[in-house]
């Protein structure tokens, strides 16, 4: 049998007469044996792909698959925050919550007592960013509603003034758990009188005298 390729020549040692002696006909008659078709199809492969990857040329600039750098959130300017604070403050006062898409809409009109433009073209924002503004105002309003009111004091004992004036040591270590317990922050049954006194200063620190002061 003559084969020409390599499928067919497989195909024929797979299921064809290949009697022993009929190997040296073939390389007599100047057909290929096996090795050979695939020595042939290897290197006829080879080539092909060499052609084609000398005949391309990426007409893409180095290392453009680089992920960029994150240059993180953009920083408003005062301008914008007072702004986006004064929208935000209306619409807590009306107890009708501004619209991000209309607050957006708006800075691109908006004029001073002059009349002119009051924000560049580069400090307009999108309702991406007005509802991520005032989702961090209102997160951080909260917070500070939450924290405990000036003074805090235990009993007679202005504790606020106590950890200002490092006094917190004066007390026992009995009486700093009952302190802390009052205030239902969690104590341990292994925590020390430095551990203690750390809970207990901790908490204090969150009173508004703290953050006034900052």
């Amino acid at each position: 049998m003559v084969t020409h390729c390599l499928s067919d020549l497989e195909a024929h040692l797979d299921v064809g007469d290949h009697t022993p002696g009929k190997l040296k006909n073939l390389e007599e008659n100047g057909l290929k044996t096996v090795d050979q078709v695939k020595k042939s199809a290897s290197s006829e492969c080879s080539t092909a792909t060499s052609s084609k990857s000398a005949g391309f040329r990426s007409e893409l600039p180095l290392g453009w698959a680089l992920r960029s750098p994150w240059r993180g959130a953009p920083r408003f300017s005062a301008k914008v925050k007072e702004y986006l604070t004064a929208k935000f403050d209306i619409g807590e006062k009306t107890k009708d919550k501004v619209d991000p898409t209309q607050v957006a809409l708006d800075m691109r009109s908006a004029k001073d007592d002059n009349n002119s433009r009051l924000f560049r073209r580069e400090e307009w924002l999108t309702k991406t960013q007005v509802k991520g503004f005032f989702s961090r105002l209102g997160a951080a309003r909260r917070r500070r509603e939450l924290s405990p009111q000036h003074s805090i004091s235990y009993d007679t004992t202005d504790l606020c003034k106590c950890v200002k004036e490092d006094k917190l040591q004066k007390f026992h270590a009995t009486m700093l758990k009952t302190i802390l317990l009052h205030f239902d922050v969690a104590v341990n049954s292994k925590d020390r009188i430095k551990d203690l006194m750390e809970k207990l200063s901790y908490f204090v620190q969150e009173c508004n005298c703290f953050l006034s002061d900052d």
